[in-house]
């Protein structure tokens, strides 16, 4: 197997593929050399037979966690989210989640009657996740609970805003005082989302009135052009952000259409690029004063358009309601499903998707059509 590992860590899959045959051959019983290829397969297309050699290692090994996650992940993508939420809560049993486990340590909401309990909805992963679901916090409060939130620091502020929270704990000393617990990306199991009933009203986030009052002064009130905001990088510090960015001077071509005023939204190391950009591209760069997210939240309110990577920006355009295209690329998170240029989650939202590999000149050319045909009708 080592071989296989190699091979699939230089991003050969159809060779990693070709590698776990052979040790399956030799070997029917070995469940990594299955799993392995199942992940393969999923990188190359074939969900189908990730599925099938997911579950020849699950076989094998009924308790081998990453089958089961990896699975549910490709259930979800396939839209098949009544068995994809219950293959992801194995996510718990990862190790590097085990910590987290342990600090919420009371007992954990089963979708059992929560009238006049206190329930503490916690975010587990990126911003991007917490702001996606989020969205359930009212469904909750909503059967009599009183909900209370613990999040990042950065999304504090914005998710005070959110009907239904009646809290947002301040800091880790807070976290014993509640009734139950349950984390935000499992309450879709709990609450029995499918594809067809994902709750998708828009806004559940709003901008206070003073963030948006103030970047209105400080950045838009005298523009007169249609205002765009842009985000071309994902979190260095997360996985895969190599495979979620782009270079800024991929943008450049936008710069052909007039009556646009460019703003760049981009937070973190990226955010120097906008410095360096190629000429052609007049880009407004305020990002010095969005140091979390009720403070983009107001920015984004005030512009007519997000172009973004698939980042937290994108999620936070989406719950505002506001109209935003998302770049992704070929092998797309599962969230953003197989095909299509629309998303359940986010009505306002177009999908942008490469059709290769690493290749976004495909995906430029399409936003500077559907971007000249946007300035040309004056937005949406």
């Amino acid at each position: 197997m080592s071989q296989a590992h190699a091979l699939h860590s230089e991003g050969r899959h159809e060779e990693t593929a070709s590698a776990c045959r052979e040790v399956v051959a030799l070997d029917p019983a070995h469940a990594e050399a299955h799993e392995l290829l199942g992940c393969c397969l999923e990188l190359l297309g074939d969900r189908a037979g990730a599925i099938s050699a997911f579950d020849s290692a699950l076989r094998i090994n009924p308790e081998f966690v990453s089958a089961h996650c990896n699975r549910g992940l490709v259930l979800l993508s396939m839209g098949d989210y009544t068995r994809g939420w219950e293959e992801f809560e194995w996510r718990w049993k990862r190790p590097e989640l085990q910590t987290l486990r342990t600090m919420f340590s009371r007992e954990w909401w089963d979708g059992s009657d929560l009238s006049g309990r206190t329930i503490l909805l916690f975010a587990e992963q990126g911003f991007g996740d917490a702001i996606q679901f989020i969205r359930y916090a009212p469904i909750v409060a909503g059967t009599g609970a009183r909900v209370v939130v613990d999040c990042h620091p950065p999304l504090k502020a914005l998710f005070r805003q959110v009907a239904g929270v009646a809290k947002v704990l301040e800091n880790d000393a807070e976290i014993e005082r509640y009734d139950l617990c349950c984390p935000l990306m499992s309450l879709p199991r709990l609450l029995g989302t499918t594809l067809n009933t994902v709750p998708d009203d828009v806004p559940y986030l709003v901008a206070s009135a003073e963030c948006v009052r103030k970047w209105r002064e400080k950045a838009v009130s005298a523009v007169k052009t249609l205002r765009v905001g842009l985000v071309w990088a994902s979190n260095p510090d997360t996985g895969y952000a190599w495979h979620k960015s782009m270079p800024l001077d991929m943008f450049a071509p936008l710069a052909q259409i007039a009556g646009v005023t460019f703003y760049s939204l981009q937070t973190g190391l990226p955010s120097g690029h906008a410095a360096q950009l190629s000429p052609g591209l007049d880009l407004v760069d305020l990002t010095g004063g969005l140091d979390d997210f009720s403070e983009t939240a107001g920015l984004i309110s005030n512009l007519d358009l997000i172009i973004s990577v698939d980042t937290a920006v994108a999620h936070l355009a989406g719950a505002l309601g506001n109209t935003v295209w998302t770049l992704l690329p070929r092998h797309a998170d599962w969230r953003w499903r197989i095909e299509g240029h629309d998303s359940p989650w986010y009505p306002t939202m177009r999908l942008f998707r490469q059709r290769v590999e690493g290749d976004w000149s495909e995906v430029v050319e399409q936003l500077v059509t559907a971007l000249r045909e946007f300035a040309r009708k004056g937005g949406p």
